[in-house]
């Protein structure tokens, strides 16, 4: 076996029962079971009468004849049939049983191989299993791999009857789930013999997967031979466990609660309506996260609206509030910009600039000073020019001071600007243009 099947099985077997009911629906094949757990009336058809098995009730279909039976039945008649056993019942799902004569049995010896894998294989020979059998086949299995060197039995079912079955019980409405063997209709007996006009069958079952399939018809019960086998292999099944079925009333026993999903066959009509109300709960789902993502991605905005008209009541409260401020504030640039020339001329004050220099020189003496627009030339004699300039420099009230020329015999000519006054910004201001 390749190390891929290998981990497939593992996976299968030990990691998919641990996971959440909705995933673990993903990977177990979630649309058929999601198929089997709408069923809730079951049917079961015995000869030539449909037993109604939740109610007890049953309906003929067809004829006797010489006390006979009639054996070929449609499927139309079994849907009219089942629509006038269930008339008014609310019905989401229905499982017909049916003879095991309708079905075939093969047997299988493959130790150690998945299910899918053995299903895949047994499709790919069924031209080879059924050589003169030209309709298609439905294939059921039981299980999940054969583990152990034992005989597995694969169920076959025409996929055409099924089909017709389908759509008979559409046109009755009602929705046909799944089509089953009745012998199979409790997997947890041992062994189970069915009885019917068309013949017997014998199976054996273990941990509710088939382990052997025996099946003799009505005629061949007259051959001395094959009916000596029959007895001999009905003779070898403990009889305490042995489970007989046979007729209408024999089924009444059973508990028939539980579905025998593994061998159920799903009609092509179910799935494709199974998956067109999944594809129209998915674009349901998209749309709605659609509309979640938007909502979502809304909430900022939102937000962001609710803050601006929070923000723009608090500035109309506040521009209310602020009325008589704002009313203030406009005389007030009304008048400088009526009288903002006078108000705002710079003031030179000269009187301090005096006596801050007076403080800066001692104990040398100017001997010429002049102030113009707030440039102040000095002049003076000093043993120290160069200190004069740095105590210039540190003072606040003066800028930009310089040489203007260089000294000599210790007089020195600086220039300097006060900190205080600015009449270049005066001019710009007031008199652009000039």
């Amino acid at each position: 076996m390749s190390l891929l099947n290998t981990l497939k099985i593992q996976f299968q077997e030990r990691l998919i029962p641990s996971l959440p009911a909705p995933i673990r629906e993903v990977f177990e094949g979630g649309s058929k079971k999601q198929l089997l757990a709408r069923i809730n009336q079951h049917l079961l058809l015995v000869n030539n009468e449909l037993i109604h098995l939740d109610s007890g009730r049953s309906e003929v279909i067809g004829e006797h004849v010489s006390e006979k039976p009639c054996l070929e039945i449609s499927p139309e008649q079994i849907a009219g049939a089942a629509s006038k056993l269930l008339g008014s019942v609310v019905t989401e799902g229905v499982i017909l049983y049916l003879p095991p004569s309708d079905f075939v049995a093969t047997s299988i010896n493959m130790p150690g191989v998945s299910k899918d894998n053995l299903m895949s294989a047994l499709k790919l020979q069924v031209d080879n299993l059924f050589p003169s059998f030209a309709d298609n086949l439905d294939l059921t299995l039981g299980g999940n791999s054969v583990a152990d060197d034992v005989d597995n039995i694969a169920l076959w079912f025409v996929e055409k009857t099924t089909s017709s079955l389908f759509e008979a019980f559409q046109k009755v409405d009602l929705f046909l789930v799944a089509v089953a063997p009745r012998n199979l209709i409790d997997l947890d007996q041992s062994a189970v013999v069915d009885f019917d006009s068309r013949g017997g069958t014998l199976v054996e079952l273990d941990n509710g997967s088939l382990s052997s399939w025996l099946q003799i018809n009505q005629l061949d019960l007259h051959d001395a031979a094959l009916n000596g086998q029959w007895l001999e292999s009905l003779g070898a099944a403990a009889s305490e466990t042995l489970l007989n079925l046979n007729g209408m009333e024999s089924f009444a026993l059973i508990d028939h609660s539980k579905i025998p999903n593994d061998y159920c066959f799903i009609p092509i009509g179910a799935m494709r309506a199974r998956k067109k109300e999944e594809k129209t709960r998915n674009i349901i789902l998209t749309a709605g996260a659609f509309v979640f993502l938007i909502m979502l991605s809304s909430v900022p905005f939102l937000i962001q609206s609710y803050q601006f008209r929070t923000l723009a009541a608090t500035l109309a409260a506040q521009r209310v509030e602020s009325v008589d401020a704002r009313e203030n504030r406009a005389v007030v640039v009304n008048f400088e910009n009526e009288w903002g020339q006078i108000t705002d001329f710079p003031l030179q004050e000269l009187q301090q600039a005096m006596f801050t220099l007076q403080n800066i020189l001692q104990p040398d003496q100017l001997v010429s000073f002049e102030l113009s627009e707030g440039v102040i030339k000095i002049q003076g004699t000093s043993s120290e020019p160069q200190a004069i300039l740095q105590r210039l420099e540190q003072d606040p009230m003066f800028t930009e001071v310089v040489f203007s020329r260089a000294t000599n015999n210790s007089r020195y000519y600086i220039d300097l600007r006060l900190s205080t006054v600015n009449f270049e910004g005066y001019m710009a201001r007031y008199f652009p243009d000039a």
